[in-house]
């Protein structure tokens, strides 16, 4: 564990006194050697073997049937600051169906693959079915930005991707 107190303070006046004339605070290094390489190499030493004759909807479905109880998302929203923060969760199972239920829809509007739908949402729950479910559905997802407006998003996902509808997703599925 990286000790952050006075080991962080010894940075500066063992390590970093011959260069305190030549260099503003800003430049002088936070972290030890040691400690740089604890967290860019070690800590960020998280590779895996991943399937790769899978889709990731196929993987999701393997982890809704091992554990369809268990918790596969949830989102914490400050809505007043004066207010404590809403949790909101989907289990597997639930999260599962809802993007079941959207891949149907999405298939009957047309959606399959090499169909480009765009989402046009903040980061929420919603997103996450909807973004399994267009990956169930056979399709691809545009990310839109909402803090843009609708209709020069409809543009450009158009013109540039052949895009067409922006597919709504309602708050009750």
């Amino acid at each position: 564990m990286i000790n952050s107190g006075t080991s962080n303070i010894s940075n500066y006046t063992n390590e970093g006194t011959d260069q305190l004339p030549q260099k503003s605070i800003s430049q002088l290094p936070i972290l030890s050697e040691a400690e740089r390489h604890k967290i860019l190499v070690e800590w960020n030493n998280t590779a895996a073997r991943y399937p790769d004759d899978k889709c990731i909807h196929e993987l999701f479905e393997e982890q809704v049937n091992k554990t369809p109880d268990a918790i596969a998302a949830e989102l914490y929203r400050e809505v007043n600051s004066s207010l404590p923060k809403t949790k909101s969760q989907l289990t597997y199972s639930q999260l599962n169906k809802r993007a079941n239920q959207l891949a149907h829809y999405l298939r009957s509007q047309g959606v399959g693959p090499e169909i480009l739908v765009g989402i046009y949402m903040k980061r929420s729950l919603e997103m996450v079915v909807a973004l399994l479910g267009i990956l169930k559905a056979g399709g691809a997802y545009i990310p839109l930005d909402p803090g843009h407006p609708k209709k020069p998003c409809r543009f450009y996902a158009k013109r540039f991707t052949g895009f067409n509808t922006i597919v709504p997703i309602p708050a009750n599925r």
